[in-house]
């Protein structure tokens, strides 16, 4: 099966799992799914820490990766955009 998840997906995976239902964790944790992350979560989840929505202190750019390697997970981009810099552009404290 093939999933993309979105943004609220995403921070609840790797900051909140509980939050989650038991299907969806199952879902993320399954090796033969493949999971993806569209990129635009990467400019959402800044626009809240600026914002102040998300907790500016935490290393969201270590907690996202984190996450991402642990679904097995791979970025998704409707164009050709380099992730790398958005996360070290986008993301830092």
């Amino acid at each position: 099966m093939r999933l993309l998840i979105d943004t609220h997906v995403l921070l609840w995976a790797v900051a909140a799992p509980e939050r989650l239902s038991d299907a969806a964790r199952e879902a993320l944790s399954t090796a033969d799914h493949q999971v993806a992350i569209g990129t635009a979560s990467l400019s959402e989840i800044a626009i809240k820490v600026s914002r102040g929505r998300l907790d500016r202190t935490a290393d969201w750019q270590a907690a996202i990766e984190r996450g991402r390697k642990h679904m097995g997970a791979r970025w998704l981009s409707r164009r050709n955009v380099r992730v790398e810099h958005m996360l070290h552009g986008r993301l830092q404290r």
